[in-house]
């Protein structure tokens, strides 16, 4: 049974299965499962009172924003192959040549070599690190179809176009997972570029600046 949003479904399915189970014969009816939400509907509804943000203490919400200190940027990426992992052809050789075109296509002067480990398991470890930005990329392959990019720089703004710098060199594979976000001190949630400026519900705009 399907609801094509009827707000009455629940108090009439309700109704039948009681209907059902008042029949005479040895048909018995009942709701298992209910997949979606489930909300009682009020016609005509009215709220007693309409909440604006002025009717909650912003005092804590205030405190945190003002206490961020926002110092650098992390991103993290995993990438899977389409394709079965027998036929897969990622090469210790191969990874590097996309990390390369990557860090290439970010146009980062002083970037180290890159360090490859691959004593152990069957994958590999690359890391390289920027004395501009002191930028650090760890690049992590499984061995078989996974790998995990995790980038961390202290430049906000940098130009990051590792994706598609690594599906050029690697086109079976697709991002799974990405995930951005600042880091810093004072319980961080957002960005440098953020704290420029703040709005709040009095429909005029404060900068940070003079709220410190």
């Amino acid at each position: 049974m399907t609801n094509d949003g009827g707000h009455h479904f629940i108090g009439n399915l309700n109704s039948t299965v009681a209907e059902l189970n008042a029949l005479d014969g040895d048909l018995t009816a009942s709701v298992k499962v209910i997949n979606g939400e489930e909300w009682l509907f009020q016609e005509n509804f009215k709220p007693s009172r309409s909440y604006l943000p002025s009717d909650y203490d912003q005092t804590a919400p205030l405190a945190h924003w003002k206490t961020q200190n926002p110092t650098g940027l992390q991103l993290i990426l995993q990438l899977e192959s389409t394709q079965d992992a027998k036929k897969v052809k990622v090469t210790s050789d191969v990874l590097k040549q996309a990390v390369t075109t990557a860090i290439n296509d970010m146009a980062l002067k002083g970037v180290h070599d890159i360090q490859t480990f691959e004593s152990f398991g069957d994958g590999v470890v690359m890391s390289t690190v920027w004395n501009g930005g002191s930028l650090i990329l760890i690049v992590l392959w499984d061995g078989r179809s996974h790998i995990d990019v995790n980038l961390f720089t202290f430049v906000e703004d940098v130009h990051i176009g590792i994706t598609f710098e690594f599906f050029q060199v690697l086109p079976s594979f697709q991002t799974m997972l990405r995930d951005e976000q600042p880091r810093g001190t004072g319980n961080v949630v957002a960005y440098k570029r953020d704290l420029r400026t703040m709005m709040f519900h009095i429909g005029r705009e404060l900068d940070i600046d003079t709220l410190l």
